[in-house]
């Protein structure tokens, strides 16, 4: 699975949780100027909080999907943000309900919604949902573990969990007791 995020050229590196992933090779950052036009995103889903909730599509649904998109930006400049991304847009899926942050909110005017997650917490969400379970987007994320104790819980009720991994017999050696 692969991963395009719009990033605004404003943002600053300490704290954006997304472009400390440059390097990821599944990782496809975009920089956009704000006003100017952006090109057609490529994703097959484009992750936005009026979208139809991800555990609500079928199956068949979301194993095609070879490209999430998402936009990181505060939640009051998505709407202008979307304006400039030309058309057609991804189908629209949000996170479903119960997922909570670890990443640590300061904010002044108090002007956060009460529920919110930072962007690579709403990416891993939904990359998991789609049958993606990608630890490495963490990878450069300080509260990536925290995130993951938290909603344990939560991807279980829903029926997502994290992939066992399992060595094929020829590379399991017998114990043997002495």
């Amino acid at each position: 699975m692969r991963y395009q995020v719009l990033v605004d050229r404003s943002e600053r590196i300490n704290k954006c949780t997304i472009l400390p992933l440059a390097d990821h090779p599944d990782m496809d950052i975009v920089r956009y100027h704000r006003g100017r036009p952006i090109p057609a995103l490529l994703g097959d889903m484009l992750l936005h909080p009026d979208g139809v909730s991800i555990d609500a599509l079928a199956l068949e649904q979301r194993q095609g999907v070879k490209v999430l998109s998402a936009i990181d930006c505060t939640w009051k400049r998505l709407g202008s943000v979307l304006r400039l991304v030309e058309e057609p847009l991804p189908r629209l899926v949000k996170i479903p309900p119960g997922f909570v942050t670890a990443y640590p909110r300061r904010n002044k005017q108090n002007r956060d919604p009460e529920v919110g997650l930072a962007t690579i917490e709403a990416v891993f969400i939904a990359a998991a949902f789609l049958g993606h379970w990608d630890e490495t987007l963490f990878s450069h994320y300080a509260f990536g573990q925290a995130f993951l104790d938290l909603n344990r819980g939560t991807f279980l009720d829903y029926g997502v969990e994290r992939p066992v991994t399992v060595l094929p017999e020829s590379l399991v050696s017998p114990v043997t007791f002495c």
